[in-house]
């Protein structure tokens, strides 16, 4: 087929990354299209909870639409970019998935993710909060992945996308493998994996600061390198240097 073997690169690797790129934009048209379908046969149903629930909630100026964050102003990435990042926290916040109408904005805009918002403090502050929170920071990252935030926003992470190493230690492609090292460390952290893992759950609570959680950030870099290594100079800058200082 024409696949040949690049410096550290297989030629069957190239292949397969090729196969799994197509079936990820599959996979996730499906899941836009099927939660667009839902959503259009699903009739809200009037609640005095359901309204004062959603009253109360801090929504940041997005709105709830069939129990999905949606966008209230269709400008919104237009107006302050942040709001890419702001989306992801908020519906992490709320136990919410996003609207389809959310993503077919956000796939039209993915180009204003660019390095001024890499560089950006709020969404770095947003995207670490992501990261290291307790409520399931592997579902919100898979979010971000398939709406193709997560690659804009990170580009060394856009260049691991469905990247294969063919041994007996890897099953998944690597970005696979940095979500479900993710998701382990934080159930770890929960205490869900108390008794397959019971020295790591008993060490987690004597961390002395949460900031040392950033190591799912070494995490989600340490399958990386190889595809860092094909990542322009100029797109490495990693969206964890502006809190580093922090400690």
């Amino acid at each position: 087929m024409g696949y040949t073997d690049h410096a550290g690169t297989r030629g069957v690797e190239r292949l397969m990354k090729h196969y799994f790129l197509v079936a990820k934009d599959v996979g996730d048209l499906t899941r836009i299209f099927c939660a667009a379908l839902e959503a259009e046969q699903r009739k809200p149903r009037l609640s005095l909870a359901r309204f004062w629930s959603g009253w109360r909630r801090d929504l940041a100026g997005f709105r709830v639409d069939g129990e999905r964050l949606n966008i209230a102003d269709a400008d919104a990435f237009l107006k302050d970019p942040v709001n890419f990042m702001r989306l992801f926290w908020v519906a992490q916040q709320q136990g919410l998935d996003i609207h389809p109408g959310a993503l077919r904005l956000i796939t039209q805009n993915l180009r204003r993710i660019d390095g001024a918002l890499r560089d950006n403090e709020e969404a770095n502050k947003l995207f670490l909060e992501i990261l290291t929170s307790r409520n399931d920071p592997e579902t919100a990252l898979r979010r971000m992945n398939e709406a193709g935030v997560f690659g804009r926003f990170v580009p060394e992470f856009a260049a691991s996308s469905r990247r294969c190493q063919y041994d007996m230690y890897h099953v998944y492609t690597v970005d696979e493998h940095t979500l479900f090292a993710i998701g382990i460390l934080s159930r770890v952290e929960r205490g869900l994996l108390k008794d397959e893992l019971p020295l790591a759950t008993s060490l987690m609570p004597k961390l002395q600061s949460r900031r040392a959680l950033l190591r799912r950030a070494a995490a989600a870099r340490h399958r990386q390198g190889p595809a860092a290594a094909t990542t322009p100079s100029s797109a490495r800058r990693s969206p964890t240097s502006s809190v580093r200082a922090s400690g």
